[in-house]
């Protein structure tokens, strides 16, 4: 939900992508639904 904090470690699908990487829509499994994040907020798994 809007506002609504996401946990650190938090795995999603990233669904887009937004001024050149700059921030993107991830999906989470969670019952967080879609939300759009800042880069710098996420670390990608290998």
């Amino acid at each position: 939900m809007e506002g609504d904090d996401v946990i650190a470690g938090t795995e999603g699908t990233i669904v887009g992508i937004w001024n050149n990487g700059e921030a993107y829509d991830v999906e989470f499994s969670e019952a967080l639904g879609p939300a759009v994040i800042e880069a710098k907020f996420l670390r990608t798994l290998a």
